[in-house]
């Protein structure tokens, strides 16, 4: 299983977290399988985000890379979180159980999050081969 399928599926995993799911199944099965995804994705992004820069750039481009992953983590959760508290509010006012309430807040979130990831993987996939193609014509007009 590749980082770019492990991540989504951990977060449907952890979708599926209910108020009367086990500790190892519930949440360690899943935290293992996206945290490989997210170690082995962190890794490829860096050496694909700084790959092709001049090394007099680097320092910048690194920074940059850094910059982004910060502010789009923290938007990220914000829009996410504010997507589980309105999920858990909605099955509240339906008659849930407060904790049933907010595993169905978090399912939400969770299944937000890994479709959130497959439209970022498409994208990285269609894109990426569009920037070999920019790299390799600039190699060629230099030659």
């Amino acid at each position: 299983m590749g980082p770019i399928n492990a991540v989504p599926l951990g977060m449907l995993w952890f979708s599926g977290l209910g108020v009367s799911s086990g500790y190892l199944t519930g949440f360690i099965g899943p935290s293992l399988v996206t945290s490989v995804g997210i170690g082995i994705c962190a890794v490829a992004n860096t050496a694909m985000g700084t790959s092709g820069v001049d090394p007099r750039e680097a320092g910048l481009v690194s920074g940059l890379l850094n910059a982004g992953r910060q502010c789009g983590g923290s938007i990220g959760l914000a829009v996410i979180s504010a997507l589980a508290v309105a999920a858990t509010r909605h099955a509240t006012e339906a008659g849930d159980a407060p904790l049933q309430a907010l595993a169905s807040g978090y399912d939400r979130a969770f299944v937000a999050t890994a479709v959130l990831l497959v439209v970022a993987a498409v994208i990285a996939v269609l894109f990426v081969p569009a920037r070999k193609r920019t790299a390799r014509r600039k190699q060629a007009a230099r030659a």
